[in-house]
Formats: structure tokens, C-alpha cells, sequence
């Protein structure tokens, strides 16, 4: 069966503001090709970022193939659609530059393994799905949601996917669960849907990250 991954960015957010001049920063977690991308960008912030989230969306798609999967973001490489939004840009154009949406595709690589990713770009975030399976890409079903303030991101983002089970597939909300069953070294394992208790084999995926929550399923 396919597996899917999300990873939602907060470009507004100051832990993510200006990491791109963080050449350490950079090292560990893009290749070389990857930082000159970032260095020549017009909007250096969210091409980091951009690469990140198709990294971390690739990450968990391997996890659930491999069960232990290592995030080694450094090794995977990123090979993105273009045009990308940044390119054209000179660093130092003024703020109002940046497409209401930009949405385009990748591929993350990491040895002999390949992930298709699906980008969304804007001002205020970015989000990356990803598949092992092209047809899979294609038929999930995602959503950005911005996170409301007094909520618990774990918890929102959790709720935010059962409601939208329910109503994708019209049943009561409260029959569904979302769980996440420890692996064999201990830590947990990626999210599990179930429903009236038993796992359905529904593939979902969970983000958040800042003022924004995403989630993604494969019916």
C-alpha cells in the first residue's frame, strides 16, 4: 500500500525568520547544491524552508516503509519544479513580491529511494505532501489550518483531521480516534486512524508547526 507524509512550515514564525543566513544551520541539514539554491533566492526564507518540508514530509513516508527510519536531511536531495516563486528576485526587492500561492512539485532522493513531494507556497507558510506513489499523490487529500489560539497543536490537529474524516466519509466523529502506537525501540510510531477502536488502514499524516496545523489522508 502507498504511504503519505506532511510537513507544514510557519514562515511568520521567529524561531524561521532569517535561518537562512544560519550557514551552520544550513550545513546540516541541506547539500551543497541545496545552500547555493538558498544563497541565490529571492526569498532565501522560504526556499529553506521549501526544502525542509519536502525533507520532513519524506521523512515520514520512510518511517512508515521501514518502520525505524533515520532522518538524515543532509543526504537526501531535493529537486524541485520550476519555475520556483523565488526565482527572478533579487534579495533585496521589497516586501509584496510574493505570489498569493505558488503550487508545484518535487522529488526527494535518499539513496536508492525516490518520494514524490506536492508544494504549496505562500507569505505566511509552507506545505509539503508527499507519496511513495505518484497515483497516491494525486488522490490524498490535504489541509492547512490555521491554529486557534488556547489550543494544544497535538490535540487541534488531531481533532481538525477527524472532522474532516467525517465528513469526507459521512459518519459521527466521535467514531474515530487517532493513536500513535509505540515502535520497538519505544519512541512513537506514526499516527494510526481508528475507528470504533480498530485500525482502519487509512493512511494519515499530521503537522503543525507554529500558528498552523495541516493534515493530510488517503481514502
Amino acid at each position: 500500500m502507498p504511504n503519505i507524509g506532511n510537513d507544514v512550515v510557519d514562515l511568520t514564525s521567529p524561531a524561521n525568520l532569517q535561518k537562512s543566513t544560519d550557514l551552520r544551520f544550513l550545513r546540516k541539514i541541506l547539500t551543497a547544491t541545496e545552500i547555493d539554491e538558498v544563497a541565490n533566492a529571492g526569498m532565501p526564507d522560504a526556499a529553506l524552508w521549501s526544502f525542509w518540508a519536502c525533507k520532513e514530509a519524506a521523512y515520514k513516508v520512510f518511517s512508515k516503509q521501514t518502520g525505524d527510519a533515520a532522518f538524515l536531511p543532509r543526504r537526501w536531495s531535493v529537486c524541485l519544479e520550476r519555475p520556483l516563486p523565488w526565482e527572478g528576485f533579487a534579495q533585496t526587492q521589497p516586501d509584496g513580491i510574493f505570489p498569493a500561492g505558488w503550487t508545484g512539485k518535487a522529488v526527494v532522493t535518499a539513496e536508492e529511494r525516490r518520494v514524490f513531494c506536492r508544494l504549496f507556497i505562500t507569505e505566511t507558510h509552507v506545505h509539503s505532501l508527499a507519496a511513495d506513489e505518484t497515483g497516491a499523490l494525486e488522490r490524498a487529500v490535504a489541509r492547512v489550518v490555521p491554529l486557534q489560539n488556547g489550543w494544544g497543536a497535538s490535540v487541534a490537529v488531531r481533532e481538525s483531521l477527524v472532522t474532516a474524516l467525517a465528513d469526507f466519509f459521512r459518519e459521527d466523529p466521535s467514531l474515530f480516534t487517532v493513536v500513535r502506537p509505540a515502535r520497538e525501540d519505544g519512541l512513537p510510531g506514526p499516527p494510526l486512524l481508528c475507528r470504533c477502536g480498530a485500525a482502519t488502514g487509512l493512511d494519515i499524516s499530521l503537522s503543525h508547526d507554529g500558528q498552523f496545523m495541516a493534515y493530510a489522508f488517503l481514502p
